[in-house]
C-alpha cells in the first residue's frame, strides 16, 4: 500500500519515507544508524591501522608517510596557528604544512587557532571531525533495512569517501554543521529554522560554497513570506560577504588545480585542455551542462506525485544538490568533494518510487555513477601514470569526464525540476 501524501512543505524529521523497501527487513532509524556507523567505521579502522592498505585503495591520492594521517587537517591547523602567531605571509608555505603547501581559502577559516587549536592536535581534532561526519551520515540517510545500510555502506567507501577520511578534510566537518542544519530547517518552529539558517550563513566564511546551501530555504514548509524572507535576509548576507572578501575571492578562484590526472572533476577541465582560458573554459563548461540538465529536466515530466515527501528528504537535496553542482560548473574540485552528493541520496530514494519511469531511471543512474565514477577516476588515473603513455592520458580524460558529466547531468535536471517547483511555490 503506498503511503498517504502529506501536504507540500509539511515538517517531518521522521523517517515517513519508511515504506520504500518492503521486501527488506524493517530496522528503526536507530538501529540501522549504529550499524551503518560501525560498520563503516570498521573499515576504516582497518585502514588506517594497515597504512600500506591506502596505496592499494588510493594509490595517486595516497600522501607520503611524513604527511601521514589527514594531511590536510595538519595543513589547516598549521596555516590556522601561523595566522594567530603573524606568520603566515600571502603566497609562502605555511609553517608547518607537512607538503609545504600556500594557504588556499578564505581567512576566517583560520579563527580555529584562536580556539587554541595547534597542529599538534591533528590526531584529536580530525578524529572528531570524522565521528561527526559519520553521525551526520547516519542521521541524514535515516536507512530502514539491510539492502539500503549495504548501499550507504558502499557509498561511504568508494575512493572518493576514503580520500576525504585519509587527508582528514575539513569537509568533514563542513558537512557535519550542514546536516544539523538541513534538519534544524526541517521542523516546524520558527526558531530552530532560523538556527538552521545561522550555522549555513556562519560558516560561508568558513569554505565559501555552504552558501549554496540556502537553495533547502526553497523546500520550507509554512507560509511563502517565511521563505521569501530568508531568503531575502541570505541574499544580503552573501553580498555582504563577496563585497568584503572580493578580492580573496579571486585569488582563490585563480589557484584552480591544473594536474588533469589528479582525481578531481569539473565542468571546465574538457575546455581547458582544448586551449580556452580558464574563465573561458568555466563560462562554456557551465553553459554546457545547465542546457543539457535543463533538456534532461524537461524530458522528466512533472514532480507532482511527489511533492508532498517529508521535508527531511527534500532540504538536503536542495541544499546538498547546489553544492554539488556549484563544485562542477564553478571550479575544478578534488573528487573528496562529491560526497555532499550523499545529501541527496533520501530523496533519490524517493524518486525510485515514483510513478514516471524516466524518473526513476534518473534517480537509479545518478546512485550507480555516484559508487562507480570515484572508482573509475582513480583507476583510469593509475593506469595513465603507470603506462607513461599520452595515448591512455586522453582515455583517463576522456574516461573520467564521461562519467563526471553523466552524473552531474543526471543530478542536475532533479534539482532544476525541484528548484522550479521551490521557485513557484515562493509565491503561492
Amino acid at each position: 500500500m503506498s503511503p498517504v501524501p502529506r501536504p507540500i512543505g509539511a515538517s517531518d524529521t521522521s523517517a515517513s519515507y519508511s515504506d520504500l523497501d518492503p521486501k527488506s527487513t524493517r530496522l528503526s532509524s536507530w538501529q540501522s544508524g549504529w550499524i551503518l556507523f560501525a560498520s563503516v567505521a570498521a573499515v576504516y579502522v582497518l585502514l588506517f591501522s594497515a597504512p600500506f592498505l591506502w596505496k592499494n585503495v588510493l594509490w595517486l591520492q595516497a600522501m607520503p608517510a611524513k604527511a601521514y594521517p589527514f594531511v590536510d587537517m595538519r595543513g589547516h591547523l598549521a596555516a590556522s596557528e601561523a595566522y594567530v602567531n603573524g606568520n603566515l605571509m600571502p603566497g609562502a608555505p605555511v609553517p608547518g604544512d607537512p607538503l609545504g603547501r600556500t594557504h588556499n581559502g578564505p581567512v576566517s577559516m583560520l579563527w580555529l587557532g584562536y580556539l587554541g587549536l595547534r597542529v599538534e592536535h591533528t590526531l584529536i581534532f580530525a578524529p572528531i571531525c570524522l565521528l561527526l561526519f559519520l553521525g551526520s551520515v547516519a542521521y541524514t540517510l535515516r536507512l530502514q533495512s539491510l539492502r539500503e545500510i549495504f548501499a550507504g555502506w558502499l557509498a561511504l567507501t568508494t575512493p572518493a569517501s576514503l580520500l576525504l577520511v585519509e587527508r582528514g578534510n575539513i569537509d568533514l566537518l563542513v558537512f557535519a554543521v550542514l546536516a544539523v542544519a538541513f534538519g534544524l530547517l526541517a521542523q516546524s518552529g520558527r526558531w530552530p529554522r532560523w538556527l538552521g539558517w545561522g550555522l549555513i550563513s556562519g560558516f560561508i566564511g568558513f569554505k565559501y560554497y555552504p552558501a549554496l546551501a540556502y537553495a533547502a530555504l526553497l523546500e520550507l514548509g509554512g507560509t511563502p513570506s517565511v521563505r521569501r524572507a530568508m531568503l531575502g535576509v541570505g541574499a544580503v548576507v552573501v553580498v555582504i560577504y563577496v563585497t568584503a572578501n572580493y578580492a580573496e575571492l579571486r585569488a582563490v578562484a585563480a589557484a584552480m588545480p591544473g594536474n588533469f590526472l589528479y582525481p578531481q572533476f569539473g565542468a571546465s577541465e574538457l575546455f581547458r585542455v582544448a586551449g580556452f582560458s580558464p574563465g573561458m573554459a568555466t563560462t562554456l563548461g557551465a553553459s554546457a551542462w545547465l542546457g543539457g540538465a535543463s533538456l534532461l529536466a524537461w524530458g522528466l515530466g512533472p514532480f507532482t506525485a511527489i511533492e508532498a515527501a517529508p521535508a527531511a528528504a527534500r532540504l538536503p537535496f536542495a541544499g546538498g544538490g547546489a553544492i554539488l553542482a556549484f563544485a562542477f560548473v564553478a571550479t575544478v574540485s578534488p573528487d573528496y568533494r562529491v560526497v555532499f552528493f550523499l545529501f541527496c541520496l533520501p530523496w533519490l530514494r524517493m524518486l525510485g518510487r515514483a510513478s514516471q519511469p524516466m524518473i526513476r531511471r534518473v534517480a537509479g543512474s545518478a546512485f550507480f555513477l555516484y559508487l562507480l565514477v570515484p572508482w573509475l577516476s582513480m583507476l583510469l588515473g593509475r593506469l595513465a601514470v603507470e603506462s607513461r603513455s599520452l595515448d591512455y592520458w586522453w582515455m583517463v580524460m576522456l574516461g573520467k569526464q564521461a562519467g563526471w558529466w553523466a552524473l552531474m547531468l543526471c543530478v542536475g535536471a532533479l534539482l532544476i525540476r525541484q528548484t522550479a517547483g521551490g521557485v513557484r511555490r515562493l509565491w503561492a
